[in-house]
This record gives C-alpha cells, structure tokens and sequence, in this order.
C-alpha cells in the first residue's frame, strides 16, 4: 500500500464522523423512549405529557449536537495515534496490522479518558453539589474500563470502515449494522432511565406531603 497519511486519516475522519452520527442518533432514541416510558407508559404526575412531547422535540436535537461535539473533543487524539500507527503497519502487514491495533486499544484508552476528564466539562453537575459528591478527576478501574469499552467500539467501527475503504468494498453493511446496534443499544439505555425514575416518582407519591397533615 502506498497511500499516504492523508488518505488513511480521511478514512478514520470519515468513520468519527459515523461515530458523532451514531453517538446522536443514540441518545436521541434513549431520550425518546425514556419519554415514551416515564410519561406516558408508567405515568409521571409532575409532567405533562404536552411537555414531554415537547421535550421528545427539541431534546434529541439539542443533546445529539452535543454529543456530535463531545466525540470530536474526546476521540479526536486516538483516532490520530490509530492512523500513524496503521500509516506505519498496514503497508507492511496489511490486515494482521489490526491486531496491533487492538493491542494498543488498552494504552489508547488512557488517552481518551484523560480527553474526557479535562478537554469536557465533566464536572458539571445538574442537580448541583447538594446532591452528588464534587466531582473527582483522574482514573479509576471503572472510569478506565467504562472507558475502554466506547474506545474499543469506535476502534471497531473505524477498522472495519476503514477495511472496506481500502479493499474498495461496500460500506454498506458495516452502517447498517451500526445502525442496528445504536438503535438497539439508545432503545435499552432508555428503559433503564425510565426504570429509574420509575423509582423516584412512586417514592414522590408515596411520600405524605406537609397539606396531608395539616
């Protein structure tokens, strides 16, 4: 193979570009079917199910830009280590190169992770400090094995992508099968959501409020 940097990054630019899609389309259908779950299967009393369709509305567009931007800040510098990497191996060793990828997906994570706790607003908190303990940052076993789960997805995704760009072969089916799995994957994240604040609202209503005892 005798492509240069520029080519292999444009196919890695061309896969994170997939990935932001996906990533948005992900919590855009979590947002939805929690809606879907919370509002109007379960029931919620301190909602109104027009504000809940407005929320299915506007909410997926708004946190899927967002998300667009948080996959470039946070997978923007191991999608380049990846490309010099493949720039180096794939002319030598053609497709075993991948498996040296997949080698160094652990150490990659580290950046990624540290892309995450410093390069975002990770410590922002909605329900503020009263709620949950000041944020932290640094890396723990969960922080780093959550983390190497999305990085070995993106590598994934971006590797098989990138496989059927330089074999000049369809991509296709490797976006269709992304699609499937991020429909499936926002579907499951969304009932989760909505089972936990199925929690919170029957807890809200149970509670005796202070007109019940006066």
């Amino acid at each position: 193979m005798n492509e240069d940097t520029n080519t292999y990054g444009r196919f890695f630019i061309k896969a994170m570009l997939w990935v932001a899609i996906f990533a948005a389309l992900t919590v855009g259908v979590w947002i939805i079917v929690s809606l879907v779950f919370t509002d109007f299967v379960h029931g919620n009393p301190h909602r109104s199910k027009s504000n809940a369709v407005s929320m299915m509305e506007s909410f997926p567009l708004i946190i899927g830009f967002v998300a667009i931007i948080g996959v470039f800040i946070v997978f923007s510098l191991s999608q380049a280590i990846q490309v010099i990497m493949l720039r180096r191996l794939y002319p030598a060793f053609g497709r075993c190169s991948y498996l040296f990828i997949a080698l160094a997906t652990p150490l990659i994570t580290i950046v990624t992770w540290y892309s995450y706790d410093y390069l975002t607003p990770s410590d922002f908190s909605f329900v503020g400090a009263d709620w949950v303990p000041p944020y932290q940052h640094g890396l723990s076993f969960t922080r780093y094995f959550s983390t190497l789960a999305y990085q070995f997805t993106v590598t994934t995704f971006s590797l098989l992508y990138f496989d059927c760009g330089v074999r000049k072969r369809s991509k296709k089916s490797v976006l269709l099968g992304a699609l499937f799995l991020t429909i499936i994957a926002g579907a499951l994240w969304g009932y989760h959501d909505a089972t936990v604040q199925y929690h919170f609202i029957d807890n809200s209503i149970d509670t005796p409020s202070i007109d019940d005892h006066s």
